[in-house]
């Protein structure tokens, strides 16, 4: 049997990480403000980040997808100069890059029948997988569909992210963003998905988007192929203390995670907090997030004999 000490270690080893993604809103700054989230990284402290590239740093025409700020508020950045950027970051914090978030524009590029907007996907593809690479992340988060779009045809989107998984060292993964489509539901478009996409290719699921769609029982049947989670939500109050609350729906957030955990799931946990207002929110949706799963898997492993894997 294996013993409390060492299951301990063992669990406190799950990968546990941090978006960037409104970090910079935490210390009273722009979402699209990289140094600004490297900075909120070093002082929350979160050592492993799922970086989100914005399609506001893209140079060249203005994002396609609807941003906060207008067009010309953000710096532009070259994949180069994001490489360069995030590397001094983990070299100054010790931070780690577990993930990259694809610039969001890319559901938008795939749609689209214009070649020249197929090559801008393929270039968003090439330069995330580049990104990824050079600062060590494991895993990419890609949108497959334009959100907003009313006609979606999932097997034109697929062709770029198939010939993609080719070459990527980091697993790609799709996410079950909000969907406009006429005659679609979310679960379906990720179960199609799941069949045109290659088993090399996995999925990322997001807590909040599956609530707004009350469909969480249906994506499990994707879990073995599940590499990333998004507890996406905002921090509230509970009768236990600290609870996260989905963007929409009514999930109970905290219950979908010990169910994941109890279902086997072992992959990546990522936070992803709505509205932060001080590291402060960060720290506490951290270390509630992190008990949740410990405690979960201490339950399990009682239950097995001391064996938690």
């Amino acid at each position: 049997m294996v013993g409390r000490e060492s299951d301990e270690l063992e669990l406190s080893l799950k990968t546990v990480v941090c978006s960037t993604g409104t970090m910079p809103s935490a210390l009273g700054m722009r979402y699209h403000e990289i140094d600004a989230a490297l900075e909120a990284a070093e002082t929350i402290p979160a050592e492993d980040l799922e970086v989100v590239l914005y399609p506001d740093w893209r140079p060249g025409p203005p994002p396609r997808s609807k941003q906060p700020d207008p067009p010309g508020a953000s710096i532009t950045l070259t994949p180069a100069e994001i490489i360069s950027r995030l590397r001094d970051g983990m070299a100054r914090t010790g931070v780690r890059v577990r993930s990259i978030h694809a610039n969001r524009d890319l559901g938008v590029f795939l749609g689209s029948r214009d070649p020249r907007d197929r090559r801008i996907a393929a270039e968003i593809l090439e330069d995330t997988i580049a990104i990824a690479g050079e600062v060590g992340a494991g895993i990419i988060v890609l949108h497959a569909w334009d959100g907003w779009d009313r006609a979606v045809d999932l097997v034109h989107n697929a062709v770029p992210i198939i010939e993609a998984s080719r070459f990527s060292q980091a697993i790609l993964t799709v996410e079950n963003i909000p969907l406009s489509a006429v005659g679609w539901s979310q679960a379906e478009a990720m179960a199609l998905l799941a069949e045109l996409l290659p088993d090399s290719v996995g999925f990322t699921l997001d807590l909040s988007w599956s609530s707004m769609y009350d469909n969480f029982d249906v994506l499990l049947e994707l879990l073995p192929r599940v590499k990333n989670v998004h507890v996406h939500g905002r921090l509230g109050s509970g009768e236990g203390g600290a609870c996260l609350q989905p963007r929409a729906g009514n999930m109970d957030i905290d219950d979908a995670v010990l169910r994941l955990c109890q279902l086997g799931y072992d992959g990546q946990w990522t936070l992803e907090l709505n509205r932060p207002r001080s590291p402060e929110g960060f720290r506490r949706g951290l270390k509630h997030l992190q008990n949740l799963i410990l405690q979960e898997d201490f339950d399990i492993a009682k239950q097995t004999g001391g064996d938690s894997t």
